[in-house]
């Protein structure tokens, strides 16, 4: 079967643009195990460590090699040499005895060298040995380390792009209540509900933040009031989990009533529990 060249050239396009997508696709993957580092920054790093690990591994022994064979090839050419410059001048019958003498005493330490190893490769080699050393050495402590962004540092850039739920929902996968709290206080809970939330959010609202509510008293409540209103009662998720989420939130309110000046209470508490209990119901 004859295959045309545009159909080949078809299937090299599709090929490369499968892997570069597999590729983007794994560095993706590592980006989002290292604490949400942006993907280009992620890929940059990745690829300056295999042209790193590419020199390390394959380039430096390489030239090592290359080297080494340069010099032994060079020193067989000069022992060579040597030999028969010396030889002709040996055989020559103007020279005296005594040069003859001093010909044969080079031409004895040049064979008693190489008999014991010695040679112009041996000596370059191990000047070499320790120059790669120090650049493979070098190379190692080159690593470059994607730049880790810390949760806090992209939550500021969602709000600072006024992608509010965007900030939340990071702050609540992060698992820290005085993230989630500073999220609250940078977010007006009026910016935050003016497009209600998902219910998945909703719902970790009602987990983060009713807890130890006679601390952060407004704030928490404000938030937890928008959220009961938020809540969408034909949800599935919601009906499963708004009953024991609802229950619990009512008793944290009778816990801390007891912390929490009557005017406070009144002010804040009396009608989250009130709304707490209508959701329940």
């Amino acid at each position: 079967a004859v295959v045309s060249t545009q159909s080949t050239g078809e299937g090299r396009t599709s090929i490369k643009a499968a892997y570069e997508k597999e590729l983007l696709r794994s560095f993706q993957n590592k980006s989002a195990l290292n604490n949400s580092v942006p993907v280009e920054q992620y890929a940059c790093a990745e690829l300056i460590n295999s042209y790193r690990k590419s020199m390390e591994d394959q380039l430096l022994p390489a030239m090592r090699d290359m080297y080494g064979n340069h010099c032994q090839k060079l020193d067989q050419a000069l022992k060579k040499w040597v030999h028969e410059y010396t030889q002709r001048l040996h055989d020559s019958s103007q020279l005296s005895p005594a040069v003859q003498n001093k010909l044969d005493q080079i031409q004895n330490r040049i064979a008693r060298i190489s008999e014991e190893g010695g040679s112009l490769a041996a000596i370059h080699q191990q000047r070499l040995d320790p120059a790669v050393q120090r650049i493979t050495s070098k190379l190692r402590n080159f690593e470059v380390q994607a730049s880790v962004a810390t949760s806090e540092d992209l939550i500021n850039v969602a709000i600072e792009q006024k992608r509010f739920h965007t900030a939340m929902e990071m702050a609540l996968n992060a698992k820290d209540l005085d993230l989630v709290l500073e999220t609250c206080r940078q977010v007006p809970v009026e910016d935050m509900f003016r497009d209600p939330p998902s219910q998945l959010i909703l719902l970790s609202i009602f987990a983060h933040l009713q807890a130890d509510l006679h601390v952060d008293l407004e704030l928490k409540s404000s938030y937890l009031i928008e959220a009961i209103q938020a809540v969408d009662m034909t949800d599935q998720t919601v009906r499963h989990h708004k009953g024991q989420l609802m229950q619990t939130l009512i008793e944290n309110i009778d816990t801390s009533q007891p912390r929490v000046p009557r005017d406070m209470y009144n002010l804040y508490l009396k009608n989250l529990r009130w709304s707490a209990s209508m959701l329940m119901n």
